[in-house]
Formats: C-alpha cells, structure tokens, sequence
C-alpha cells in the first residue's frame, strides 16, 4: 500500500460520519485536561497545529503564553535539535564515578585502568566497568602509583591508631594477632552501602561481589592519616595485578600501565601454532654487536651457571663462588675445567670484530668444527633414544673422555671467544666447564611470562625462523647439529634486528607512542589553565630530560605531549619514550616535579604550553618504610629503612630480615604520602582525570617463598634430601600459592578535579 493511500485512509471517515483522522496524543490530552476550553486537535490553525508537533505547551486561564509566564515550562522534542544545540545544552563537568548499573564479574585490572586512560586521551572503545561523563571535556590525566597503600590500612586490618601499647612487629606472636583481631573488631574504615552485592563488606571472602566492587569512602570512618582522601574520591576499588596462578608469579604492574599490546592481523589471529612475532612487518632494524648480548654475572647466576674465575671481581665474589663450587661439587677437584681466560675486561671480545661478525655477511657460515661422541664413565642403564638419538651400537666403539672433549673445547675457545647456545646451562654442567663469555638465546629471548620460566628451542625456531626442528623427538630423538644451526640463526636474526626483537617489548608499545600514534589531541588541553602557584624550575632537586625541542602545544600538529616523574633515571626504563622526564630523588620532588610536568614552568623552558596531557609518577617512601622495596626496580635510588637486597625478578622482596614499622611510624608515612597525595590534586587543573594506584598487595612474603623455592632447587640438584637445608613439600606451595593471590590485590582511587 503506497504512502498517499495511506494518508487517504488516515483521514477518511467511518461509516457513522465520526472523524477518525486527528488522533488526541498524551501531550495534547493534558492540555485538554488543564484547559477544556482549548480548541480539539486538528481544528485549530495550522501554525498552531504546527506548533503542537514540536512544542507541547498549555495556556494559562487568562490566556497567557508560557513564554509570558514563569510557572509553565516548554518541552522540547528532542529529535528536531541540531547538534550544536546539544552540546551547548549538555554542558556540564565532566566526572568519573562508579555505575550502579554496572554488573562487575570480577576485580579490575591495572589494564582496565590503562584502557580508561586511553579511552580519555587516544582512541580506546569506552570502559563499562565506570561511568565517564563528558569525556572530551577532561583536559589531562595524571597516574600516581604509591606503593605500601593497601585495602588493610583503610578497613582497620592494619592498624594505625594506638589501641593498646602493643606494636605490629611481623613477628607472628599472639600479642599481635589479638591486636589486629580487636581492631578488626571495633573499627570499621569502610562504608556499607544499602546494596549488600555492591560493597565490600567481607573483604576475606573468596570470590564474592564484596571483592571487586568498589566501596564508597565515608570520612567519619577512615582511620585517621587517610581521611583527607575522602574529600578527594568517592570510592575505593579494589585492582588486580597481572600474574599467573599456574608459575605462581606476580608481573610488573609498572609494565602493566605503560605497555600497551600491538594489534595483531586477523590472519595472524587465526594462524595455528606459534603466532609470528608482532610488528614484523614494520620493524625497523637496529643492527647490533654481539657484544650487546654477553650475558652479565648477574645473569648467569640467575640461570643457574657456574661462574668463570674472570668473572669474579671482587674478593666476596670469589668467596660466594667458592662456597657455591664446593655445594655443587663443581671445583677442578672434581673434574670441572675452565677455559683460558684471565680476566674479563683484559680479553673481552673487541667490540669493532664483534660488530663485523653481527651480519649475516660474516663468518657465521654453521660449519661444524666439533662433533664427537663421549664414552660414559659409567654403565648406561637407559640410552633415551627417542630423546637424545644415542644407541647402543653408536657408543660401543667410543673411547673419547670427557678430558679429551674438554681439552679439544678448551683449545677451541681461545680468550675472546663466544660461545653461543640454548640453556648452554644444562650443556656445561654436563661438560664440567666454565667460560666467561655466553650467549645463550634462552635469555636473550625471554620468556613471555619471565624467569625462571624459558621457551622451548622449537618453539623460538618456529615462532621467529619460521622452520621446523626436533621433528624426530620421542621416536628418533633429536639432531645437535640442526639444533645448533638454529640458534646461530636466532642470534644472527638478533644482532640484525636489535635488543628489543624477541623480548615482550616487541609485542607490545609504550602507553605513550600509542598516544602518539593515535593523533589525537584533547581540544582542552589547549585551553587548560594552572589552578596551583607557579613553581621555580631551579628551586628543586629534580633533573630533568625531553626527547626534543621544546615546542608549544599548538605547534605540534599530532600526538600528545607525555611526562614521567619517577626516582632515580626513569629515561632509561619506562620513561624512555615520554616526552618529558624528571628524574627525582625523594617523594617532595616528585610533587613538586610533577606541578612542573602538568602544568608547565613559568620560563616555559622545560615544558611547553599549559603541560603534558598524560603524567606518570611514583611515590616510594612508604613503600620504603614498609619493607616492600626492591632495588630492581629502582635503578640509581639510594636504600630506606626496610630495603633488603635480595630482590626477585617478578618484583618481590624478601622480607626475612627487614621489621615492620611502629603504629606511630606507619601512620605518620601514611599520612605524609596522603598529603602529598593532597598536594598534587591541589596543583592540577580543572577538568583533570587523577588516578590513583597501589601496584600491588604486600609481596613481602611472597618473595621469601620464592627466595626458599629457588634455594631448594639449587641444593635439590646437587644434595642428598637429608642435606637439604631447604624443605619444600606441598605445605610451602600452598602457602605461596596464597602469598602471591594476596600480593596480586591492590587498589585504586578515581575522580576528576
């Protein structure tokens, strides 16, 4: 049926004569209703039909038009106002809040709180876990990561106010468990909202909606060095830190916020096996010398070598060594042999020779110079054929020695050589040799999820040469000689490409080039003012360094402008590839550096314009005070009280030796890193996204675990079980299993100034 019949039956009559055509709408009824003497609808005029149809209004008793009267009110159909009409009308304060709508399945992630982010300033989807309004209208971002804030400090599990005269020392008496239980028990820092599956009201109860929806904070009852954070954020969200369950590690939540995925091809998507290897197809080559990638001392300890001599400077070295020799039973009176090095630094390989041999053009032609059998020096009971290729019949006629091999190698690997391997560990213990300079290609191609995790050979063959090896494993067992070309060819793809080929930072990008690369600038950042006083570029102690020139927000024509402000040198870590960095050497600096970062200095000399759009920064004292340091992560940064040297490489410390802090010392740090917390909200500008992040629970116990796990290992593979000095049964599993889980709790705080 065609329109104008259509409209010809709309406005026919029926067979009573009634008109059916003008249909009374709600709008028109309750005009009718206020005013009866108003005409019906469709027999007034057509400017006042016509008015009906956009405008709904009514007239008072004495014939006033609303606009002639305060008490009416006009509604407007919103279908016929243009856009720039809404965003003229819709102009209110941008804010970020939490959603009651929203139906949370588990605790966010540090990666949610980078999605947010990028959804602020770059191209990111929007988040469904908060609710954002008037996006476009927050000019920047600022992140803090203060680490040692936790959950415990806010409900009363820690306690910082003086109960009793007992002190909180970690040392498991019963003083203090009764302590913390009577705190547990009279306090309450957190609120209770009406929604009982909104809030976290058993913050011990496994895998309930009271662990990962936020809890609004209540001043009244906030112990009290965390009160003047609830005159800043309305909620306290709890936040997951990357990790596995399964390897029992906790990642760098650092890396977790600054490191954002490259995106993956849909045929790469759906590529079965090993994925290629991300941003192939526009790497730009770094071409490298070998000499880059000699594994440090640090290193091969770390993948369980056995040192040469000439890598032990230093007397403690040597008599660490000694001591580790002789657990091992890896001393010459053994049998182990060292390769003719005198020192390190004397015969280290030239670096002109190494840079000539890093192209594929050199003297890496993969011809076999050694290639023996040895004789066993004991029966064989099992010869693994389908794993090592060996049988019976090849080693019957075998006279060579392991002295013989290791006098042949010795005599190969003059004072700069290199010798190159995969887990070239396991292949000099069973040799009982030692030699300075390694590159092995299980380190220089980590391990997605990090030590002591490694990947396999077959699969970095498959994943970066794109070639099949250990076909024959479990039937035929495996080729030695095809497996060491394969290597070779990794380190050669490795000194063509550079260091950051085959490492996650290959798959992955810096929060700030992702910036950069969106090409989208705020329109408020343009516009944004300082709020805080001007601060003196020369009257702090902080350095400071940018990627280049100076140039005002209005002269760059895409990206945008960065900052890190961090302890120690953060421009050769995670602050690499942000545009301005500030290199700091307590939290005051920070504050003060971070005023400079976001609102540029008064000489215009170190930041441009109106400052950064995005701002990172670090907060460490508490962190110090509570023991939760570890000098991996801070590079260049003088020790505090309860900084213990042994840090792992997942970020953990071991807390063996270090003492928590007295209730008077803990709440005074607390209170002094929240007011510096206070600080930095007062100096930002308006319409700024300020977020506020632990990192992680405490991982001190954590890592003492793992500092045993490790131990165990190392002894397991070297002693009797009665000599061990290290148990591990699967009591200390469960227990870091519950170490890590609670190390992988922290949280956040969200608001806009």
């Amino acid at each position: 049926m065609g329109r104008a019949k259509k409209r010809k039956l709309h406005h026919a009559t029926d067979e009573d004569g009634l008109d059916t055509a003008p249909h009374v709408g709600l709008g028109a009824t309750l005009a009718l209703l206020q005013n009866p003497d108003l005409p019906p609808a469709g027999q007034g005029s057509e400017a006042e039909s016509s008015r009906h149809t956009k405008i709904l209004r009514t007239e008072t008793s004495n014939g006033q038009h609303p606009s002639d009267s305060a008490h009416w009110q006009t509604l407007l159909d919103r279908t016929h106002i243009k856009d720039s009409e809404i965003s003229q009308s819709s102009a209110k304060y941008p804010s970020l809040k939490h959603a009651s709508s929203a139906r949370l399945q588990t605790k966010i992630k540090i990666s949610d709180l980078q999605a947010l982010v990028l959804y602020l300033l770059a191209d990111s989807t929007a988040p469904s876990w908060i609710a954002v309004e008037n996006r476009r209208a927050i000019s920047k971002v600022v992140i803090v990561m203060l680490p040692g804030l936790e959950t415990a400090l806010f409900d009363g599990r820690i306690p910082m106010e003086a109960i009793s005269h007992t002190n909180i020392t970690g040392s498991g008496h019963d003083n203090e468990a009764n302590h913390s239980q009577d705190v547990r028990d009279s306090s309450s820092a957190l609120s209770r909202e009406k929604d009982s599956d909104q809030v976290n009201t058993k913050p011990g109860k496994p895998r309930s909606p009271d662990d990962y929806y936020p809890t609004e904070l209540v001043k009244a009852d906030l112990p009290e060095p965390l009160k003047p954070l609830a005159d800043i954020f309305t909620h306290l969200w709890p936040v997951s830190t990357p990790g596995t369950d399964k390897f029992l590690r906790m990642q760098s939540p650092i890396q977790a916020m600054l490191t954002s995925p490259i995106p993956v091809s849909r045929d790469a998507k759906n590529r079965k096996g090993p994925k290629p290897p991300r941003g192939g197809d526009t790497w730009k080559d770094k071409p490298t010398p070998i000499n880059a990638f000699l594994a440090t001392a640090e290193d091969l300890r770390d993948n369980e070598f056995v040192l040469h001599p000439a890598l032990c400077i230093s007397e403690g070295d040597r008599l660490a060594e000694s001591e580790k020799q002789e657990i091992l039973r890896a001393r010459p009176t053994d049998g182990w042999k060292d390769t003719n090095v005198s020192s390190s630094k004397a015969e280290r390989p030239p670096s002109h020779e190494a840079a000539n041999e890093s192209r594929t053009a050199g003297r890496w032609d993969g011809n076999v110079v050694l290639d023996k059998l040895v004789k066993p020096s004991r029966p064989v009971i099992d010869y693994l054929t389908p794993y090592s290729g060996v049988t019976e019949k090849m080693l019957h006629s075998v006279t060579t020695t392991l002295e013989d091999v290791q006098q042949d190698l010795v005599a190969l690997l003059q004072p700069d050589a290199i010798l190159i391997g995969h887990s070239l560990n396991a292949d000099l213990t069973a040799l009982k040799m030692t030699h300075p300079y390694i590159v092995d290609t299980s380190i220089i191609y980590p391990h997605p999820v990090g030590p002591p995790l490694k990947s396999k050979l077959k699969f970095l063959a498959q994943k970066y040469l794109n070639r099949e090896i250990q076909k024959g494993h479990g039937t035929v067992g495996h080729n030695s000689i095809e497996d060491a070309r394969a290597v070779l060819d990794l380190v050669k793809q490795k000194c063509d490409k550079g260091p950051l080929w085959g490492t996650s930072e290959a798959s992955v990008e810096s929060i700030f080039k992702r910036l950069d690369r969106s090409g989208q600038v705020s329109k408020a950042v343009t516009t944004a003012r300082r709020s805080g006083p001007h601060v003196d570029s020369q009257e702090h102690d902080f350095s400071f360094s940018s990627k280049g020139e100076v140039a005002s927000v209005e002269e760059r024509s895409e990206g945008v402008d960065s900052a890190v402000v961090d302890w120690g040198e953060p421009r050769r870590g995670h602050g690499a590839a942000a545009t301005y960095v500030f290199g700091c050497q307590g939290d005051d600096a920070v504050v003060k550096a971070l005023d400079v970062a976001v609102n540029g200095d008064r000489e215009g000399k170190l930041v441009a314009g109106s400052g950064s759009a995005l701002t990172w920064c670090r907060l460490r004292e508490l962190e110090a005070l509570r023991g939760w340091w570890n000098n991996n992560r801070g590079a260049g940064v003088p020790p505090k009280k309860g900084d213990t040297a042994n840090g792992s490489s997942d970020g953990a410390v071991d807390s063996s030796d270090a003492a928590s802090p007295s209730l008077g010392e803990l709440s005074s740090a607390v209170g002094t890193s929240v007011d510096r917390i206070s600080r930095m909200y007062e100096s930002l500008p308006p319409c700024t996204a300020f977020i506020v992040y632990s990192g992680s629970g405490d991982p001190r116990e954590m890592g003492r675990l793992q500092g045993l796990q490790q131990q165990f290992r190392r002894e397991f593979q070297s002693k009797k079980w009665d000599e061990l000095s290290v148990k591990w049964t699967d009591v200390e599993e469960q227990q870091l299993r519950a170490a890590v889980k609670a190390a992988r709790n922290g949280l956040a705080l969200i608001t806009v100034k």
